[in-house]
């Protein structure tokens, strides 16, 4: 099946950034790298893909801790009508609850879940693993990298609307909810850095 083929399965694009990021000790999703804010670039990442998709769907971007903050961000880089954007209410819940929140606002065979501080992964990977789950889409399609299973990654509709997702029971970003589907799974290297501390954030300041 090519990107093309418009009987090829559909895909939405979900961005979380609800946490309150308290390891870091700043909204993450504000940090600035390479002259960009994570919650910009993550948007800009995933309207390319659903461009070049072309998936006709807004990417959603699900809010939380600093929704006022996300706000005038979103409205500062003219991105509010580019995107839904979501209030997870229950966000000291953690992901799962931010998938829950976002699981009814999807209608696609499958949504891609991106987290807004993988700054590191690129346009071609995401592009890749749509490619792999399009071999067999009933099945996810997870990134593998530093020995483990994760985002980002693509849940069949079938998976994504389960009861126990939309009570907020189980997390599809947890690695034995993934192995336990019989995921499919491409190794994305660069989706094992991420900014969770100071740490994080001085050695991306100073990365090419």
């Amino acid at each position: 099946m090519s990107i093309s083929d418009k009987n090829a399965p559909t895909l939405e694009c979900i961005i979380l950034a609800a946490g309150e990021s308290r390891r870091l000790g700043q909204p993450k999703q504000h940090v600035v790298v390479s002259s960009m804010s994570l919650l910009e670039r993550s948007i800009k990442l995933a309207r390319d893909v659903c461009e070049t998709l072309g998936t006709g769907q807004q990417p959603i971007v699900v809010s939380g801790a600093f929704l006022a903050q996300d706000c005038r961000a979103l409205r500062a880089h003219h991105a509010a009508k580019s995107i839904r954007h979501h209030y997870n209410s229950r966000w000291r819940q953690g992901m799962t609850a931010s998938l829950a929140c976002a699981a009814p606002l999807t209608r696609s065979d499958g949504v891609m879940v991106l987290l807004v501080d993988q700054y590191k992964i690129h346009k071609e990977a995401l592009l890749a693993l749509h490619a792999l789950w399009l071999g067999d889409p009933e099945r996810p399609a997870a990134a593998r990298y530093a020995d483990t299973l994760g985002p980002p990654v693509i849940w069949p509709s079938r998976l994504w609307s389960t009861q126990s997702l939309a009570e907020g029971n189980e997390s599809l970003l947890d690695k034995s909810i993934l192995i336990s589907s019989n995921p499919q799974y491409l190794d994305i290297p660069e989706a094992a850095t991420d900014l969770d501390t100071s740490q994080d954030l001085s050695r991306a300041i100073v990365e090419p």
